[in-house]
């Protein structure tokens, strides 16, 4: 049986060299700074909402919280946490959100952050998601204000075993219930989203944009009639080269021009000052609530060609293990 042992262990060597154990990582970053000012102040305690969920697969046990924390003038800091282990791959989310001291009738500040990330190796799959948001209320002279606001993103990854994807999204949308007529009116002041698909990295912080990945789409919108403040920009890069550039108002000319390469840094401020009115709703009483958030995930779906080079590299190790052992009997 020992004349077998040298091919047996070198056909099972060649069933998990590189290409079959190379992994697969994505790590998610979406946070901002903030100051909000509302003409007449917070009316009321501030609530951060939040969401965290992580799912690796096969193996791992499924972890999901969602809920809501009240902030008292004191404000504060909390921080939620959701992760999974699989036989293949593992999976962090994570959510927080800080409320600097504050008083009712005067403005706010603070912080949010979603982040998390995977790991996977060929045969496994995995979803990191979270998201976070701060509820302001306001009443009627909350229809005019302003907003600092400073969102930093990035993103990485390697992609060697199935479709990864990895998103963010940071916007501030608004709600205005008219008290007498019962009409609601919702909006979006500014948005900001990514998708990167597959490998590849890009951030956002510091005053630049960078990027180095071959399919990736990046948006950002201050295009409300509400707002002082307007632009909207679009980029899209695919196999390696932009294939949308678009920039209007305040982000006209930001990045490079369609046909350019995939990777790139650009100066790119990431720190703005918007300006809101939404108007008198004809004068009557109103409910105003602003919802700063952001969101990001992180998810794979194995490709089926690498499950069958798993599976034939779990028996190649099973195929080690009995000819040694054989080979042991025999020279007992």
């Amino acid at each position: 049986m020992r004349q077998f042992q040298l091919p047996v262990i070198m056909l099972a060597l060649s069933l998990i060299e590189a290409p079959y154990v190379l992994g697969a990582t994505i790590t998610y970053d979406v946070s901002h700074t903030f100051s909000f000012t509302p003409t007449g102040g917070v009316i009321s305690p501030l609530s951060y909402d939040f969401g965290v969920s992580a799912q690796a697969s096969p193996g791992g046990t499924p972890d999901a919280n969602s809920g809501s924390v009240l902030f008292g003038t004191g404000g504060g800091t909390s921080t939620q946490l959701a992760s999974s282990t699989g036989l293949f791959s593992s999976a962090v989310a994570n959510s927080s959100a800080t409320l600097n001291p504050f008083s009712i009738g005067g403005p706010v500040s603070g912080m949010m952050s979603s982040d998390g990330s995977f790991v996977a190796l060929p045969g496994g799959t995995c979803c990191a998601i979270s998201s976070a948001a701060i509820l302001i209320d306001g009443g009627t002279p909350a229809t005019h204000g302003s907003a600092n606001y400073t969102p930093e993103m990035t993103m990485g990854g390697s992609d060697g075993v199935g479709e990864g994807e990895g998103t963010e999204h940071d916007p501030i949308d608004f709600q205005v219930t008219d008290l007498k007529t019962g009409a609601i009116t919702t909006g979006t002041l500014f948005d900001v989203s990514s998708d990167l698909q597959g490998t590849g990295s890009w951030s956002w912080g510091s005053g630049a944009f960078t990027l180095d990945a071959p399919n990736f789409d990046f948006s950002i919108e201050i295009s409300s009639p509400f707002t002082v403040q307007q632009g909207t920009a679009d980029l899209q890069v695919r196999k390696g080269t932009i294939t949308t550039s678009d920039g209007t108002g305040m982000f006209a000319g930001i990045f490079p021009a369609v046909g350019s390469p995939g990777n790139f840094s650009v100066p790119f401020s990431n720190s703005f000052s918007i300006d809101y009115d939404l108007g008198n709703f004809n004068g009557d009483p109103l409910d105003v609530q602003f919802t700063l958030s952001n969101s990001g995930s992180a998810c794979l779906a194995p490709e089926p060609a690498t499950i069958v080079p798993m599976g034939l590299a779990v028996v190649g190790l099973l195929l080690v293990e009995v000819v040694a052992r054989r080979a042991k009997t025999g020279s007992a």
